[in-house]
């Protein structure tokens, strides 16, 4: 059964806890060792759930999304420093994700040149793979840098890379399909990076003109 551990503060004292089965069956949720209660199921789960946990804070659990679901932790409503809805998080699997498609696509490219591979470079890996892996790959630092010029112009390359495919048509016998369903999906995974952006730099912002606490 699958866990994950959340800390609630710096000494990482407080801790949340949560398990669960197969398709998020019996979902046990527990504060510093001590169990909260049990979400039965997926459709239970994404209603979301409300437990009190001490000195009137509450813990809310709620699974979000339908593509891509991830598990929204709350005190106060409050995001859980290093749950999956945590926008640093989120920018972090973003730019991750953004520089190994850039750097896979790179050496897929390198590969298909040198070693001549006529079926690599019919599926479109040669030269255009180079060049299209390396402004990923330099733009996946704009975006770790929380620049949402970079995010913009990354989620505009990917779209291009996939209208692409459709100029291959005819002239390759792959089926062209696959490929463009799971661009689609890297399209799904590259979108939270808008968010997480704006969110991060709405929190640099307000920390920036908060007045300083005497």
């Amino acid at each position: 059964m699958p866990k994950k551990v959340y800390y609630l503060d710096k000494g990482e004292n407080e801790s949340i806890s949560i398990s669960w089965g197969m398709s998020w069956k019996n979902t046990t949720v527990s504060y510093d060792g001590r169990e909260l209660g049990i979400i039965k199921n997926q459709k239970e789960l994404k209603k979301g759930h409300e437990f009190d946990i001490d000195d009137g804070r509450k813990l809310s659990i709620r699974l979000k999304g339908q593509f891509y679901p991830e598990l929204e932790l709350l005190v106060n409503g409050e995001v859980v420093e290093g749950s999956p809805t945590d926008p640093k998080v989120q920018l972090k699997s973003v730019y991750s994700f953004a520089f190994w498609l850039g750097l896979i696509n790179v050496i897929a490219g390198i590969l298909a040149i040198v070693l001549e591979n006529a079926f690599l470079q019919k599926i479109g890996l040669g030269y255009g793979s180079i060049i299209f892996g390396g402004i990923i790959a330099l733009l996946s630092y704009g975006v770790k840098r929380k620049s949402m010029v970079a995010m913009a112009l990354l989620y505009g390359v990917m779209i291009i890379d996939i209208l692409s495919i459709f100029l291959l048509i005819g002239e390759s016998d792959a089926n062209p399909t696959n490929g463009i369903l799971m661009k689609l999906f890297f399209l799904v995974i590259l979108f939270k990076g808008f968010g997480a952006i704006k969110a991060l730099n709405r929190a640099d912002k307000n920390k920036v003109e908060s007045p300083v606490q005497s």
